[in-house]
């Protein structure tokens, strides 16, 4: 329920700092890209997701511009 918040106006980004289940956030993940948000790993880059993949690592997902800037004030390492 939290990433279909990043999707509409109530919230901007949402941060998942566990490990979740694939199960649990590819719902959220459809609506996110349907929208044109975007998923992105703490390295910044993006999130790929596959179903041989069950547990799902640390990411942030909204808007792409969103997402990066948060990574960015947190000062993840990201990746060039």
């Amino acid at each position: 329920m939290k990433l279909v918040h990043a999707a509409g106006i109530d919230t901007d980004v949402y941060l998942s700092t566990g490990p979740r289940s694939l199960w649990d956030i590819a719902g959220g993940v459809a609506i996110i890209e349907g929208v044109g948000g975007t998923l992105l790993q703490i390295n910044g880059r993006p999130l790929v997701l596959s179903p041989q993949q069950i547990e799902v690592p640390a990411f942030v997902a909204g808007a792409p511009a969103d997402a990066l800037t948060l990574l960015r004030r947190l000062g993840a390492p990201l990746d060039s």
